[in-house]
């Protein structure tokens, strides 16, 4: 699959600043990898659409919704290796 450059940088940050406890919201990721929200939101989508990225919620002790983020799915790490391969050689 290619990926432009706007999806790789989001797929990089998602995969280093994502963690179970923590996953960054699109304003977030926006900040992270220098981009304008409307830019940061058409990568998330579009990443989202190919499975390579998902929403997740984190609910508190209550069964109640605490935040939500964006998190890397196994296919986006696998395409994120992908691109490096690709980058590399």
């Amino acid at each position: 699959m290619k990926l432009n450059v706007t999806e790789i940088k989001v797929l990089h940050h998602l995969a280093t600043e994502c963690s179970p406890e923590h996953c960054p919201s699109t304003s977030r990721i926006a900040i992270g990898v220098d981009l304008s929200m409307l830019a940061a939101r058409r990568a998330i989508k579009s990443l989202h659409r190919h499975k390579l990225a998902n929403l997740h919620r984190t609910f508190d002790d209550e069964g109640m919704c605490a935040g939500s983020g964006y998190e890397i799915t196994d296919a986006g790490r696998a395409a994120l290796a992908e691109q490096k391969d690709r980058t590399n050689g």
